[in-house]
């Protein structure tokens, strides 16, 4: 039997909780891997092994059964043929429904670059002269999720029931988002968590309910009858 795996890509370990975390704890029950391409070892704040930290907490909170890290070079996303057949080979490997990344316009290059590159290893995962260790593979669904910079996105998915989850996975990350009066002040740990919060509510208005997250979803979306819109 087909399973609906959902993978999420993301370049830095806090990325897929800015864009997602409310859509990850409302499908608790679904198989969900998260992928961070980085360690995130350039943020201002932190390091290697308490991010690492950070990451594990987050993804208990989230109830995410796995997730996996690439150890690419933090600002040095390269979308060369070595990087892309990495990805691709994840891809095979845990063959998705449905995969997610970063919206390619973004004021981040590294997100931007983790979006192009995701795209491409999907175009390849689904070659068959492509050759690996894992059989061809190309997912249903590629969707864009938002980090920093808004536009184009094609459908809302609510998340008034999990917001609290949402921010209790992003509090996970201390580091960056936490102010203990220490660290480097960057615009990360200046309310940062609110004003995303403030953003999913200002979505949500849009939509008529109290918390939304926005995705813009590749390729034409079908809908069967007038009464799915």
């Amino acid at each position: 039997m087909k399973r609906n795996i959902i993978l999420i890509f993301g370049a830095h370990p806090d990325d897929i909780e800015i864009g997602m975390g409310g859509f990850i704890a409302d499908n608790k029950d679904s198989e969900i891997i998260m992928c961070d391409l980085t360690l995130g070892e350039m943020g201002s704040n932190g390091n290697i092994e308490i991010r690492e930290k950070e990451a594990l907490k987050s993804q208990s909170v989230l109830n995410v059964k796995e997730r996996i890290n690439l150890s690419m070079a933090d600002r040095n996303i390269i979308v060369d043929k070595k990087n892309i057949e990495i990805v691709s080979n994840v891809i095979r490997k845990y063959k998705p429904k449905i995969v997610f990344a970063p919206y390619p316009k973004d004021y981040h290059p590294d997100h931007e670059n983790c979006s192009k590159l995701v795209r491409e290893a999907i175009h390849l995962s689904g070659l068959i002269k492509f050759k690996s260790n894992y059989e061809k593979h190309r997912p249903d669904s590629f969707i864009y999720y938002y980090i920093n910079d808004i536009e184009n996105q094609n459908f809302y998915y609510n998340i008034s029931e999990v917001i609290e989850k949402k921010i209790e996975a992003l509090s996970c990350h201390e580091s960056q988002f936490g102010n203990d009066g220490k660290s480097v002040k960057t615009y990360l740990n200046n309310d940062f968590i609110d004003k995303i919060v403030t953003r999913d509510k200002y979505y949500g208005n849009k939509c008529g309910v109290n918390y939304c997250e926005t995705f813009h979803k590749v390729g034409a979306i079908l809908v069967n009858n007038i009464w799915e819109i």
